[in-house]
C-alpha cells in the first residue's frame, strides 16, 4: 500500500487548516495544526533529532 504516517498520540481538533508535518529524518516526522502557538517549536524539534540520532547511533 506505500508509505504511510503513523500517529502515536495528539489532541483531535478540528481544524480549517491542513496540519504542518514536519519530518525529522526519512523515517519520524512530528505533525501539529498548532505550530503558531508553540513558542519552543526549534527546541522541540532539534531535540526529538538529537534523541533519534542517540538512538540509532552505533
Amino acid at each position: 500500500m506505500g508509505k504511510r504516517h503513523s500517529y502515536i498520540a495528539g489532541h483531535k481538533e478540528d481544524s480549517f487548516l491542513p496540519p504542518e508535518v514536519i519530518y525529522i529524518n526519512d523515517r519520524y516526522a512530528v505533525v501539529s495544526n498548532e505550530w503558531e502557538r508553540i513558542t519552543e517549536k526549534e527546541e522541540i524539534i532539534s531535540t526529538i533529532k538529537m534523541l533519534l540520532s542517540e538512538e540509532t547511533a552505533p
